[in-house]
């Protein structure tokens, strides 16, 4: 993932990080992430359960009002 975001231009383009665990959370995955497109707009993550539904994650991506 690291060398996907680092061969890209996130100029301008907003990004929000997302995953699913049983019991984890993003740990220092988050910071890596701002860190390797550090000219993106970032809005906050979100940690799903590990038994999320699409629908879940739907609704989430849905509420961060991007077009």
């Amino acid at each position: 993932m690291s060398t996907f975001m680092e061969s890209y231009d996130f100029s301008s383009k907003t990004l929000a990080a997302f995953c699913t665990s049983a019991s984890s959370g993003f740990g220092s995955s988050d910071s890596a992430l701002r860190e390797a497109a550090d000219n993106a707009v970032w809005l906050d993550g979100q940690r799903f359960s590990a038994g999320a539904s699409a629908e879940d994650v739907m609704e989430w991506a849905d509420g961060l009002g991007i077009n």
